[in-house]
């Protein structure tokens, strides 16, 4: 899938959004009160933008573009490095003047440690959250998100690019070493990856907003939730998803022959001053 040049720039703007919302949202947890502001409530949520906007963008940039391992893993490499290193080498730093001055109660900031080697040689290896490492960057813990995204890339590469025995297996160590906590948040890296499918689901998208409350009035007098069971509300999502969909093929699905039709008729009809009504072809 090819990037026009509108979308990216809607991406672009997406992902501007999205960094201002974690901004304002730590600034808010650090003092400086941005909650006045609705954008610093959603930082968590633009995490997860962030993740499917990743999902989407490294699937439509290699699709198109990364014929070999190679030039994929280049892409990845300089785009993670080029901010990377510079980071941690802020974070580290900073840190370190922060502890040694002597002057700042450390116990007050939220995000500081000591300093260990480990915290950096795991950051520049992308293996803080990974599996049973609790390692982090002093003042400058939202690097999880890069660990997280980073092997996401190596699972990514690891599916597409390998094949065989070869592929299975770089697979498990990858799982392995990514550990738990990485791999909860991958189906949503993953979902980015479904952006192709968006046009055909935004085909029932009108249909589903106006029909689905019904549905659900009466699912829930008749079927309610009543143990709160997970399998339970998803199965009736589900059901109600697929209910909308059918719909969708009598409604909106038709918009095709429903504009012909209107089109048709208002042609013929006469308006004041005894013009008709004009329609480009």
């Amino acid at each position: 899938m090819k990037l026009d040049q509108s979308l990216s720039a809607y991406l672009d703007l997406l992902r501007f959004t999205a960094a201002s919302a974690v901004l304002l949202g730590h600034m808010e947890q650090d003092g400086l009160y941005m909650r006045w502001l609705p954008l610093s409530w959603f930082s968590h949520e633009a995490v997860m933008i962030f993740f499917v906007m990743s999902g989407f963008i490294i699937y439509s940039s290699t699709v198109r573009s990364a014929r070999t391992w190679a030039d994929y893993a280049a892409a990845r490499l300089s785009r993670v490095y080029s901010v990377a290193l510079p980071a941690v080498v802020f974070s580290v730093g900073l840190g370190l003047l922060v502890g040694l001055s002597g002057e700042v109660d450390t116990q007050r900031l939220s995000n500081y440690r000591d300093f260990s080697l480990w915290d950096v040689a795991s950051s520049l290896i992308f293996l803080n959250e990974a599996f049973a490492n609790k390692a982090a960057l002093s003042l400058n813990h939202p690097y999880w998100s890069l660990c997280y995204e980073v092997w996401y890339y190596v699972l990514f590469g690891f599916f597409l690019f390998l094949r065989g025995w070869l592929r299975g297996l770089c697979l498990v160590l990858g799982v392995i070493v990514a550990g738990p906590a990485v791999l909860a948040l991958f189906p949503i890296w993953v979902f980015g990856q479904l952006a192709p499918l968006a046009k055909y689901l935004a085909g029932f998208s009108f249909t589903l907003y106006l029909f689905h409350r019904p549905l659900t009035q009466l699912a829930g007098y008749a079927f309610p939730n009543t143990e709160l069971s997970i399998a339970y509300s998803l199965a009736w999502m589900s059901a109600i998803l697929l209910a909308c969909l059918l719909i969708s093929y009598g409604t909106e699905r038709q918009l095709g022959a429903r504009r012909a039709f209107f089109v048709n008729g208002l042609r013929k009809l006469p308006v004041f001053f005894g013009a008709t009504v004009g329609f480009p072809g």
